[in-house]
């Protein structure tokens, strides 16, 4: 049995590379050449043949080669194989994107490349080359492109990868691409590549997974539906790999936030730089949200953050957390930062709320309704956060839980010794831990305690009402005192759909 060794990427450049489409699509494709045991050759921002065609990237392995023309349309586009391509502004409007068709720098770029390859080696190089115009990482929604010709095609970064996996019929080795290298002047990435801005990134992500390690805690699996098809977090995974936008949408409590919180930890790995966002604290300015995100893991500022982004290649992903709790008269000035920050720095979003948001074209993302668990799915997350299975003894304790927070919760009264020891004593450190320091402090534990003695009082002096309170207009004042009380803290939600970030407990309060 052979000994599996480690694939062999190279990267040769015949300039620094600036372009941030540019950049994301070659570290994408030095990630996946890795993970599918590819040895590869790499050529970026070069110049060949004497019209000094410039070329975005031309990608080499033992069965082929292909030349990319890389484009990062952000709106959606409109052309043919001849002729000047448009794009589609947000405001409806078409702009030109120049005279130089796409498609005819690709194939251009191509002849040149083939053209080299007969100058240097002697061969013919049409056969061992494919062209793409990429455009990536997809074709914006509402794109109106033909799929090209053998001469090149166009498609996003998934074709580039199929024509990758197809068998040349006379591919070059590795060693030509090697050589024609060194006959174009490129350098290897050791040389050019700026280890300073990938430092500043790494630091970031190590930093973040340990924080986020540290915070989350165990995590319980859970299913998400799209239209009629359930997925499991690795699917989620991969749509955001993909470069979807995405939004997680679910009612209150039912693990929103954990489940972002978890999808940035499995997207923290060097290629996408997560940045936690909380929108119910967005006045405006989307930019010290960021900063306040960053703070945690780096020392660094928003701008120097933001470029080493850039010069590596590596995606930002905004996590944005509780958009129904951002005030309203802000909401859609949030939409507008987010969509501007897409296009000027390419980050992708993944959004939670409790109600789909409308969002612009640009923004257009996949909607994932997270329900309520089941009473597996709570058990599941209970034990997940004890670290084993539920006694006998404890499960009965599982009636009160409504909601993933619920669920939580009560993992934390389960390892305080003594606080499950009865039914008194279970509900009333639920209740406790349930309502939090907060609501001692909006007067919450105080109501309660008022409206406990008073449903005390009226069972002792009105026993001929078979335990049930009466509506004397002499005790309305006993009972609105506890719930002013109750209306006041952040988590109380009102009857009739009041819009609250939680609910109080499991039950509505009457």
């Amino acid at each position: 049995m052979g000994i599996k060794t480690t694939p062999r990427v190279e990267v040769y450049f015949g300039g620094p590379p600036t372009d941030r489409t540019e950049n994301k699509f070659l570290a994408r494709l030095e990630a996946d050449l890795y993970r599918l045991g590819q040895d590869a050759v790499i050529f970026a921002n070069f110049l060949v043949g004497p019209k000094s065609q410039q070329i975005d990237a031309l990608v080499a392995t033992e069965t082929g080669a292909l030349l990319v023309e890389i484009k990062g349309y952000g709106s959606p586009v409109r052309g043919a194989l001849n002729g000047a391509w448009s794009q589609r502004m947000p405001d409806g409007t078409r702009r030109s994107l120049g005279s130089r068709n796409p498609y005819h720098q690709a194939s251009d770029g191509r002849f040149a490349v083939a053209d080299l390859i007969k100058t240097q080696l002697k061969r013919d190089g049409l056969p061992a080359l494919d062209g793409l115009v990429c455009l990536y990482p997809s074709p914006p929604s509402g794109t109106d492109l033909p799929t090209g010709d053998f001469k090149a095609w166009i498609g996003g970064y998934d074709r580039a990868l199929e024509l990758l996996e197809k068998r040349r019929i006379h591919p070059l080795a590795l060693d030509d691409w090697r050589t024609l290298a060194r006959s174009l002047n490129l350098e290897p990435r050791e040389q050019t590549y700026a280890s300073a801005e990938r430092v500043v990134i790494d630091d970031y992500c190590r930093r973040y997974g340990e924080l986020a390690g540290v915070l989350t805690g165990p995590y319980a699996p859970v299913e998400l539906r799209l239209d009629d098809c359930l997925l499991n977090l690795s699917t989620v995974g991969d749509l955001l790999r993909d470069g979807s936008h995405l939004q997680i949408v679910g009612p209150s409590g039912c693990g929103k936030s954990a489940l972002l919180s978890r999808l940035g930890q499995d997207a923290n790995t060097g290629r996408f730089a997560p940045i936690p966002v909380s929108a119910r604290m967005f006045t405006g300015d989307l930019g010290s949200l960021m900063k306040r995100g960053l703070a945690s893991a780096t020392g660094k500022h928003l701008s120097e953050f933001l470029r080493a982004a850039d010069v590596t290649g590596v995606v930002i992903v905004l996590l944005i957390d509780g958009f129904n709790e951002c005030p309203t008269n802000f909401q859609n000035d949030l939409l507008k930062a987010l969509l501007a920050a897409r296009l000027r720095y390419g980050v992708q979003i993944v959004l939670t709320s409790q109600h789909p948001v409308d969002t612009p074209v640009d923004l257009d993302e996949v909607v994932l309704e997270l329900p309520q668990p089941s009473p597996d799915h709570t058990r599941a997350i209970v034990e997940a956060r004890l670290d084993r299975p539920l006694s006998l003894d404890e499960l009965p304790a599982l009636e009160i839980v409504r909601t993933a927070n619920d669920a939580a919760v009560l993992a934390e009264v389960i390892r305080t010794p003594h606080a499950a020891d009865g039914r008194h004593a279970l509900y009333s450190a639920f209740a406790r831990r349930r309502i939090g320091d907060a609501g001692e402090s909006h007067g919450v534990g105080r109501g309660l305690r008022n409206l406990a003695t008073h449903m005390r009082q009226e069972f002792h002096q009105h026993p001929a009402s078979g335990g049930r309170l009466t509506s004397h207009r002499s005790n309305l004042a006993v009972v609105e005192r506890p719930r002013r009380d109750l209306k006041a803290h952040p988590r109380f939600r009102p009857l009739g759909g009041g819009r609250r970030s939680h609910s109080l407990s499991a039950r509505p309060l009457r």
